[in-house]
């Protein structure tokens, strides 16, 4: 979760981010874990995604949120859907914004780009 929050703080300072990081970071992680959940409850019974669905709903914080997900969910399982969920939301992001950054946020995002995926590949 940290390096998720670390790589997007990056990010953000790369293209100048001008509004509050830690709440852009915040609504982000939160729209990852959800897409996480979401596919992750498929595989459950019925009842079973009912019940974590209320504990969801009651979380309010994205640590009550890892709380309900930790109890529920094998951790690899997790980590694999959060992989997948951030590349496709990053993904998404950076089409609706990339008509908007100036030539030289562009460039610098990817500068960023490229250095991240310098470090993930083996």
């Amino acid at each position: 979760m940290n390096d998720l929050k670390n790589i997007l703080l990056k990010f953000l300072e790369a293209i100048e981010y001008s509004d509050d990081k830690e709440e852009f970071i915040d609504n982000f992680t939160t729209i990852i874990y959800l897409d996480s959940v979401e596919t992750l409850l498929v595989t459950l019974p019925e009842d079973k995604q009912a019940l974590i669905k209320e504990q969801i709903g009651l979380a309010k914080s994205t640590e009550e949120l890892m709380t309900v997900v930790n109890s529920n969910f094998n951790q690899q399982s997790f980590q694999d859907a959060v992989t997948a969920a951030s590349q496709k939301v990053f993904s998404e992001y950076l089409d609706e914004i990339k008509d908007v950054l100036t030539d030289e946020q562009r460039s610098k995002m990817q500068q960023f780009l490229q250095s991240i995926s310098a470090h993930t590949t083996p």
